[in-house]
């Protein structure tokens, strides 16, 4: 019979390079259930990490997935299968008149 505690699965950061010729919106879902809109420049990278301030200590708030639109209204989302505690790492492009999200460096558990 096993006892123990079983390990933390969680995406703690995504970072995104919007490498499109336009503005993206990137929406990231929060396992508290709040979503934060983020806009990205073209050519322009940013970090999405959220915590959770309890007054004393701070715990990491959970990304569950982010959803990205472009101005004339394409989407991309992704749902996210944490095995462990993750760092993403993406680049937003246009390909064949589609967003997508490219993965740019392999899940890295902390």
């Amino acid at each position: 019979m096993q006892c123990g505690i079983k390990a933390p699965n969680y995406v703690r950061a995504v970072k995104i390079s919007n490498q499109t010729n336009s503005k993206v919106t990137v929406t990231s879902f929060f396992q508290s259930g709040e979503k934060i809109n983020y806009e990205i420049p073209e050519q322009t990278t940013i970090d999405i990490e959220k915590g959770i301030d309890h007054g004393t200590y701070t715990t990491v708030d959970p990304i569950e997935s982010i959803v990205a639109k472009n101005p004339s209204g394409m989407l991309q989302s992704i749902e996210f299968h944490p095995h462990g505690v993750e760092i993403h790492e993406y680049t937003l492009i246009n390909k064949d008149n589609q967003l997508l999200f490219e993965k740019t460096q392999k899940d890295e558990n902390l």
